[in-house]
C-alpha cells in the first residue's frame, strides 16, 4: 500500500494539473493525494467531498450513481445495495428501493414488479418463496393468483389448458406424441391401461358395450362377463 501511494504521489506531484480525477493537490506539499473510497475531488480540487446519496465512489473512482435496482441512502458511500425481497428502483441514483404491491413481484434485476411466472400463483413474501407452483397439469389465473386444474382430456401447455391432438383437430392443440394407443402422463407416453381406449395420448375409458385390447376398441358386445387387470371376456 505505501508503495503504491508513493508511487502515486511521484507520478502526480507537480500541480494540480496534473493530478488523476480521483486525486486533489496538496498545495503546501506540492503532492497530488488520493481520495477515499465514498468521496471525489471537489471542483478546486483542493480536498475531497462525499459522494451524495444515490451515488458511490471506490478508491479508484469518482462519485458514480448507483444503477437501477441498487440504492446508497447516505452520503460517503463506497458502493450501492441492492434492492432485497419485494424492494425495486427504476432509476438511476435511487436513495430508496420502492415495494411492488401485491400480486407483483421484482423482475430479477429489481428494476421493476411483475406478476409470478406462468404456472405459480402468489402466495406472498411471509413465505419461503412468493410464488408457489401450481402443480402437475395445472396453470395459473387471475393475474397468477390461483390455479386450475386441467381436465382430464386436456394438457397445460403454455399456461393454457388444451385438448390432444388428434388427426381430425384443426383447432390448437397439444401434441403429446403418443401412438394411438398410449397414453400421456408424467411427460411420457405409456401402455393404455386394461378397459380403457388411448387416443394419441388421451384416455377414456371404455362404453358398457366395448372391449378394449391394447389400448383399442377391439369389438362390440352385450355387456362384459370378466374383467381382470389382462383380460375382458364378452358375451
Amino acid at each position: 500500500m505505501l508503495l503504491l501511494l508513493l508511487t502515486s504521489l511521484t507520478l502526480s506531484s507537480g500541480n494540480e494539473g496534473g493530478c488523476f480525477s480521483t486525486e486533489y493537490y496538496d498545495s503546501a506539499n506540492k503532492i497530488c493525494i488520493p481520495c477515499e473510497a465514498g468521496q471525489e475531488p471537489n471542483e478546486e480540487k483542493t480536498g475531497c467531498i462525499n459522494c451524495k446519496a444515490g451515488s458511490y465512489s471506490t478508491n479508484t473512482s469518482r462519485c458514480l450513481p448507483c444503477v437501477a435496482g441498487t440504492y446508497s441512502d447516505s452520503d460517503g458511500a463506497d458502493e450501492c445495495l441492492q434492492c432485497k425481497a419485494n424492494k425495486y428502483s427504476v432509476t438511476e441514483n435511487s436513495v430508496k428501493c420502492d415495494s411492488c404491491e401485491a400480486p407483483m413481484i421484482p423482475n430479477p434485476s429489481h428494476t421493476g414488479c411483475v406478476f409470478c411466472a406462468d404456472g405459480t400463483r402468489y402466495v406472498g413474501f411471509d413465505k419461503v418463496l412468493p410464488c408457489e407452483f401450481c402443480g402437475k397439469n395445472s396453470i395459473s389465473s387471475d393475474n397468477n393468483t390461483s390455479c386450475e386444474q386441467c381436465d382430464k382430456k386436456h394438457m397445460a401447455s403454455n399456461n393454457i389448458c388444451l385438448p390432444f391432438c388428434k388427426e381430425s383437430t384443426t383447432e390448437d392443440c397439444f401434441n403429446s406424441t403418443c401412438e394411438v394407443n398410449e397414453q400421456y402422463i408424467q411427460n411420457d407416453c405409456t401402455d393404455c391401461d386394461v378397459g380403457y381406449k388411448c387416443d394419441y395420448g388421451e384416455m377414456t375409458q371404455c362404453g358398457k358395450k366395448e372391449v378394449c385390447v391394447n389400448g383399442v376398441i377391439k369389438e362390440t358386445c352385450n355387456g362384459l362377463e370378466e374383467l381382470t387387470d389382462d383380460k375382458q371376456v364378452c358375451y
